[in-house]
């Protein structure tokens, strides 16, 4: 190497410290960006998600997962339980579905020797129901620690929070927990999607 200039032997020392030194700052970038990455995403995972539905009822029909409840429900007029307030407005829907699993590890799935009345209250435990003010202003269906609900068939439910997950609570102390994820329909109408059956008092 004696031919070369004495700037550029200087150079050639000083390029394999500039190139770690570049190595080291492009690694430390990296992680800083794939931990932010991994914190969006597990931040995410805690976050109520909302999907857009045409109707309720009709994604309940066609959700294969949720087939069980949904055979109680269409058994069941909704419209001769929901009677609308002084200013005409008509109550909001909201549906805790059960999904298959969760009626198979019940006894509740075989219901020929069930009385009809407890068909009927059972295909209702599970959908609650929000009567706008007298002006007609819309209740608000999101989810809050401590809330009672009323469902149709005069049952209250209290919701609770643990960690990033809600729970629902029977008046028998019976619990199952609420999906983050939840259907919205046209008209306000929701379904969550619950884990467990919430069975007969």
């Amino acid at each position: 190497m004696k031919w070369l200039p004495r700037s550029k032997k200087s150079l050639l020392l000083l390029l394999p410290i500039i190139l770690l030194a570049g190595a080291l700052a492009y690694f430390v970038i990296w992680t800083g960006v794939k931990n932010d990455s991994a914190l969006d995403k597990a931040s995410s995972l805690n976050q109520v998600k909302e999907v857009k539905a045409t109707d309720i009822l009709l994604a309940l029909k066609e959700n294969a997962s949720l087939k069980q409840f949904g055979d109680f429900m269409s058994a069941t007029d909704l419209s001769t339980k929901l009677v609308v307030n002084a200013a005409g407005a008509t109550p909001l829907l909201v549906l805790f579905a059960p999904s298959n699993a969760a009626f198979k590890a019940t006894d509740v799935t075989p219901l020929a020797s069930t009385p009809e009345p407890a068909k009927e209250e059972l295909r209702l435990y599970h959908a609650a129901i929000f009567y706008p003010s007298a002006t007609g202003t819309a209740p608000d269906l999101t989810l809050s620690a401590d809330q009672r609900i009323l469902t149709l068939s005069g049952r209250e439910l209290l919701v609770s929070r643990t960690g990033s997950r809600f729970v629902l609570t029977d008046a028998k102390g019976r619990t199952t927990k609420v999906d983050l994820t939840y259907l919205k329909d046209e008209k306000g109408n929701r379904l969550y999607y619950i884990d467990s059956v919430l069975l007969l008092q």
